[in-house]
């Protein structure tokens, strides 16, 4: 899947799964360093990637920048802000 249609999708059900993929085990990782309870750090991988897909930003087009707001949106969605010290130092 090419970057410019997982942006231009706003929300097309079968490039989700792609979409998800792409995605989800990076966020994951990076959740699961925040040592949350299970179940809060599923909801938050789940509300990010939604929300992402949901409302895709047209002017977030390469890998970097959406994985980007991926990562901030983990952060909207609860992931505690001390892990940004975490991301920041790797």
């Amino acid at each position: 899947m090419s970057t410019s249609s997982i942006t231009s999708t706003g929300g097309d059900q079968q490039s989700f799964l792609p979409f998800y993929d792409r995605y989800a085990s990076k966020l994951w990782g990076l959740i699961l360093g925040a040592n949350l309870p299970m179940d809060q750090a599923e909801t938050i991988l789940a509300n990010a990637l939604l929300r992402a897909w949901q409302a895709p930003d047209p002017l977030t087009t390469s890998e970097q920048l959406i994985f980007a707001r991926l990562v901030r949106l983990t952060f909207v969605e609860g992931l505690p802000a001390t892990m940004l010290s975490t991301i920041l130092n790797t």
